[in-house]
């Protein structure tokens, strides 16, 4: 890729485009929702989004928190990373996780931890490729609270 990446705080504005990028893996949200998510999210100082763009165009975004637990301390984690399909295999997923890695350091985390869904076969290949250990597989359980 011959363009510049951008790293940068997102904007209210590129949420419609941070939706398509998270509805490209499934997960279905609406711009409306992805507003009030980034209005919410940017506002707490132990939340951490960065969008990467390329050409005025919002490639990719990673989100990364900081949290305490009493089992296992103070942690930061990504809790979402995701690289538009026509930009991957550029070095953008590599460039935002180095942000949270760095990001982590700074807020003095002990453990940055990452968790990858078993049928994204690519990531399991790019976090070990960008120093993650893989450390347990665990099963996910879900309760919806709101209809």
């Amino acid at each position: 890729m011959a363009n510049e990446i951008l790293l940068r705080t997102p904007a209210l504005a590129d949420a419609p485009f941070i939706a398509a990028l998270s509805n490209e893996l499934g997960y279905d949200v609406t711009p409306t929702a992805m507003s009030a998510r980034i209005a919410t999210l940017t506002e707490h100082p132990d939340h951490h989004l960065v969008v990467a763009v390329v050409s005025d165009e919002i490639a990719g975004w990673i989100q990364v928190h900081t949290y305490e637990s009493l089992e296992s301390g103070y942690h930061a984690e990504i809790v979402g990373l995701i690289v538009g399909v026509r930009f991957r295999r550029n070095g953008i997923g590599r460039l935002l996780t180095e942000e949270a890695i760095n990001w982590s350091r700074r807020r003095h985390a002990e453990v940055l931890v990452v968790r990858s869904n078993v049928v994204r076969k690519e990531s399991h290949h790019f976090y070990p490729s960008v120093g993650f250990e893989l450390s347990k597989t665990q099963a996910v359980y879900r309760m919806r609270l709101c209809v």
